[in-house]
């Protein structure tokens, strides 16, 4: 779904946590379901995905999902480095830095559910360019 002439807000939900995401004007929604939403620049180089989790936790996500991100980079053949990035308002960061730019997540607790964010950016090969537009787009509801 090509998002037209403005913003517009999806709104992604599991259990008893809900997020609000806008879509910026000028992309593309690629999928979206209750728990799920990703989008990507009509370029093509940007993608973002929104994920709520039920059952995870930060240290999951730190000692369980990013090592199998990291491996993957590695087996592609594209990984140069990575590491925690900066605490950003409510969020946890960490970079992969790859040949074709940056693999940058944020995540924090949302209620009883774990809210990921994942940006594959090729603009840039540092998170703390990618994350913050990104993260000024997200309104999680109390």
């Amino acid at each position: 779904i090509f998002v037209h002439q403005k913003d517009t807000p999806y709104t992604i939900k599991m259990l008893n946590a809900e997020v609000e995401i806008i879509c910026p004007a000028g992309w593309c929604v690629l999928e979206r379901d209750d728990d799920y939403l990703s989008l990507t620049r009509v370029d093509g180089a940007i993608d973002i995905y929104y994920y709520l989790v039920f059952n995870m936790t930060p240290e999951t996500v730190l000692e369980e999902e990013i090592p199998d991100i990291v491996e993957n980079e590695k087996e592609s053949g594209l990984y140069i480095s990575d590491a925690i990035g900066a605490k950003t308002g409510v969020y946890d960061t960490y970079e992969v830095v790859t040949e074709y730019g940056v693999e940058a997540l944020a995540y924090t607790t949302v209620k009883d559910s774990m809210f990921l964010v994942q940006i594959f950016d090729t603009t840039t090969n540092r998170a703390d360019r990618a994350l913050p537009e990104v993260l000024e787009r997200i309104h999680i509801v109390e």
